[in-house]
């Protein structure tokens, strides 16, 4: 009995590898920035950081320049702690619990991460449908999600983007997988 009660805890606290998009995490967050992390503290509850932020991506946090603190994953974590470096610069996305941010994903500042996510619309759903993680239909139409399957799975998915064909004035198209550029 008590094997099973370990192991039903495990199942539902511990983390499993869900194959998850950048863009499904960008349109799920609240806010969306580049910073400098200024403090950083971790303890067996939580991560602590304080973020001078150098841009807004999405949604305002604070004016350029100004600090915030966002929380993250202590070390009793079953998925481990969220660590970021000091002094260092990231792309954050965060959700907002009760006036607390806290952060959802993080990733380097560089040139092809922000032209990456200047691309994503948001607009558009990304259906995950692989042989280890089969997803059921939704009720989301056609045209409203990117399906990815092992066609769309290899070494250029994260690099991709689901967006609508675009129109500038008038309804926009379908949404459609774009694949990232990359040497495979």
């Amino acid at each position: 009995m008590k094997l099973l009660l370990f192991n039903l805890i495990h199942f539902v606290f511990g983390c499993t590898p869900l194959v998850v998009h950048d863009q499904s995490r960008y349109c799920g967050a609240d806010y969306a920035f580049s910073g400098i992390v200024r403090f950083s503290r971790i303890t067996a509850s939580e991560s602590v950081f304080q973020i001078q932020v150098i841009r807004n991506i999405k949604g305002r946090v604070t004016f350029p320049n100004g600090l915030i603190t966002v929380y993250g994953r202590g070390t009793l974590n079953s998925c481990g702690a969220t660590r970021l470096n000091l002094d260092q610069r990231y792309i954050l996305y965060v959700l907002s619990y009760d006036n607390r941010l806290s952060v959802y994903q993080q990733q380097e500042v560089s040139a092809i991460n922000f032209n990456r996510i200047r691309r994503y619309d948001c607009s558009c759903e990304i259906e995950i449908n692989l042989p280890q993680q089969p997803f059921d239909n939704s009720m989301i139409p056609a045209r409203d999600k990117c399906i990815i399957t092992e066609r769309e799975w290899d070494c250029t998915f994260q690099n991709g983007y689901c967006s609508r064909a675009g129109r500038r004035y008038g309804p926009r198209g379908a949404c459609q997988w774009v694949p990232g550029i990359s040497n495979c």
